[in-house]
């Protein structure tokens, strides 16, 4: 299937490719009643339109559509393989060939969204860490032909094998995003990608793409003896772990400037289904107020962690990308 996003994220498009449109669009006979069983992948049919996504794969929004388009949708979204178009730019991913390794995400796009606002005439080398599909790097190297990612680091390793399927020109390195800037010359890099967990957890094991928040603590208290003078690290902070990360900010001398911000359904189900973590969260401003179906928002464009009355989804976040750098 096909998930593409305009440019500003507000119209998200599915489109069934493939083989699919035999084994589901009906599309398996030929006008001389021969049987078609195979279809090339840049063939392709639309399926359904979806204003203001907030979601890349957006069950309740499916669960809207008229019971024949809503049962195609969602078995395409339960696809293994998937296309993920945003600006043009286009990222095959396949689940069943990269366990584990998270696919693009709706922040993942806002993260992008924002890269278009970052003046880039001055910025050469560059390293991603915890690259994840590699989505972020391909964006800005077919977007900014002249910036160098020089390195993309995760501690998956089909997160190289998924870069290096998608044929992104970098070297992709299997590491611990902490550990590989710790041993690499001071003062090496124009600017740092994350998008980092950030969803934090009492003893948290931050070997995931969305718990803890050790990484977030290590951008920005040291991360800047890694660049290069006028550098600048670029990174996503989630509501829910404003109570923490707002108090690093203030203590460590750096300048802050948001970016671009969204609110998100929180839709990891390790999380969902687990009472202890849920209250943990709800401690630090998670709000239980169903609404249609959905219980939870939080944050608020504010900083102070609140609720919006949107339906869908129990728990939401504000997510923000975020520019750092170092005052004076």
């Amino acid at each position: 299937m096909i998930h593409r996003f305009s440019a500003d994220l507000t119209i998200q498009e599915i489109a069934a490719n493939g083989n699919e449109l035999a084994n589901i669009m009906g599309m398996d006979m030929d006008d001389e009643g021969k049987r078609i069983y195979h279809y090339p992948d840049d063939r392709e049919i639309h399926v359904a339109t979806f204003m203001h996504p907030v979601l890349v794969s957006d069950n309740y929004r499916a669960c809207q559509l008229s019971p024949a388009k809503r049962d195609t949708v969602i078995t395409l979204l339960n696809a293994s393989k998937k296309i993920i178009e945003y600006d043009d730019v286009k990222l095959n991913f396949d689940q069943s060939k990269y366990p584990g390794l998270w696919g693009p995400s709706i922040d993942t796009l806002l993260f992008c969204k924002a890269l278009r606002n970052v003046p880039f005439w001055n910025v050469g080398k560059i390293v991603e860490i915890g690259a994840g599909s590699g989505f972020i790097s391909k964006y800005i190297l077919e977007k900014v032909p002249h910036s160098l990612v020089s390195y993309t680091v995760d501690i998956n390793p089909y997160s190289k094998k998924c870069i290096e399927d998608n044929g992104i020109p970098c070297a992709s390195v299997v590491q611990d995003g902490i550990e590989f800037l710790e041993r690499i010359p001071e003062a090496n890099f124009d600017m740092i990608l994350c998008n980092p967990p950030y969803i934090p957890r009492p003893g948290a094991i931050d070997d995931n793409a969305y718990e803890g928040v050790s990484l977030l603590k290590f951008l920005i208290q040291d991360a800047h003896k890694f660049l290069k003078p006028g550098g600048c690290i670029i990174t996503n902070i989630s509501s829910l772990s404003r109570n923490i990360i707002d108090e690093l900010i203030k203590d460590s001398g750096i300048k802050v400037e948001v970016l671009a911000s969204m609110e998100v359904p929180l839709k990891v189900y390790n999380i969902l289904n687990n009472p202890k973590w849920i209250k943990y969260l709800k401690k630090n401003g998670l709000q239980d107020r169903p609404v249609d179906g959905y219980d939870y928002w939080s944050g608020a464009k504010t900083r102070d962690i609140g609720l919006k009355k949107i339906p869908g989804y129990d728990y939401w976040q504000t997510i923000e990308i975020v520019k750092i750098e170092k005052m004076g």
